[in-house]
């Protein structure tokens, strides 16, 4: 299982320091790169304490932003990195020997992260 967290987290990092954006900015490359540590550990123990796939969920978290290895000059363009980094994601996710229901999680849960908080936090719910 470290075998393929280190290839997600290696991918993730190519993937961003590809981004001219972070080349140029090494600070918002390193708080990026934290940020989708902070999800992913937050991301396995959720899984752990509702028995889901750990190693599923853990990619999917680190993976969740790696479309900010492109350049995001518009706001639909922020607004739709989440479907970006889902189709980024899907070779790689593939590679990684998980069943296809899996990837199709893995690739439905990066791609509506940020459709879901929009969603929630017109609700009422507690998201900033």
């Amino acid at each position: 299982m470290k075998e393929l967290f280190v290839r997600t987290e290696n991918f993730l990092m190519d993937c961003l320091k590809e981004s001219p954006h972070f080349q140029n900015n090494p600070n918002e490359y390193a708080y990026r790169l934290e940020h989708s540590y902070r999800v992913a550990n937050i991301g396995k123990k959720i899984a752990q304490q509702e028995g889901f796939d750990v190693p599923a969920m853990v990619v999917a978290c680190l993976l969740h932003d790696v479309s900010y290895g492109e350049s995001m000059e518009t706001n639909e363009q922020w607004r739709n990195h989440g479907r970006r980094a889902a189709v980024i994601s899907r070779p790689f996710v593939a590679s990684l020997g998980f069943d296809q229901n899996t990837i199709e999680n893995i690739c439905y849960g990066i791609a509506i992260h940020v459709v879901m908080r929009r969603i929630l936090k017109g609700r009422g719910h507690l998201l900033p």
